[in-house]
């Protein structure tokens, strides 16, 4: 992993705004920049808890274990998420966290939280907006997987992402491999292949590479659109 750095990077940040590493009780959180590249491991599954992490630049990805399975995808991490909310429960993390892309990402200890609620009782009822806030998106996440079809999935997956970038933005650019993807999505990839060339035919996307554009109108192409 790499070297801590000692840098506000929420100053060059286009997240700032929405970034919780910006908001006022957060920002008096004592803080270390770390640059892992990809690849590396956050934390790994069973580990004890002693650390959690909110991605200012990059990308990452959850996956849980369980007894005779093969990993899960539980998540995709994108600058203002924080990471290992997980290990609040028992005291160990309950998945594993492993970085996709270079990634810039605030590393803040246990200790240092404990001592800093010790301070602010404010940083309660944060905490708990962004436990809940996890909860529901996992939630809602596997709601998805049981009840629409793998199109519906996918789609709703590229919307969401969409969502996290500028607006002006053309397309988005996917951070996980097809594996890591149909993993997440519940398909074989054999069929998430199929899916992008079927929408990418019918004018519903156009890709490059990992590069995606989703149309406004799914009716149309995404040049008329």
């Amino acid at each position: 992993m790499g070297s801590p750095e000692k840098i506000d990077i929420c100053k060059l940040c286009p997240h700032s705004q929405s970034c919780k590493a910006n908001n006022d009780v957060f920002k008096k959180l004592e803080k270390t920049m770390i640059t892992p590249e990809k690849g590396n491991f956050l934390f790994k599954q069973g580990e004890t808890f002693d650390s959690f992490y909110i991605m200012c630049q990059g990308s990452a990805k959850a996956e849980c274990k369980t007894t005779g399975n093969s990993p899960q995808v539980l998540e995709f991490y994108h600058p203002c998420d924080v990471i290992g909310l997980c290990g609040f429960g028992n005291g160990s993390y309950q998945e594993t966290a492993q970085i996709m892309t270079y990634s810039r990402i605030y590393k803040v200890s246990k200790k240092d939280f404990d001592t800093a609620l010790a301070h602010s009782p404010a940083l309660a009822p944060l905490m708990f907006e962004l436990l809940g806030t996890s909860m529901v998106r996992r939630q809602r996440a596997l709601s998805e997987m049981s009840k629409l079809e793998a199109e519906e999935r996918f789609l709703n997956f590229l919307k969401a992402e969409q969502s996290g970038v500028p607006k002006d933005s053309n397309g988005i650019e996917l951070s996980m491999s097809r594996t890591d993807l149909a993993n997440y999505l519940g398909v074989a990839v054999e069929t998430l292949s199929r899916l992008i060339k079927n929408l990418s035919q019918k004018g519903v996307i156009e890709v490059n590479n990992r590069h995606i554009s989703l149309c406004v109108n799914t009716n149309k192409s995404c040049n008329a659109a």
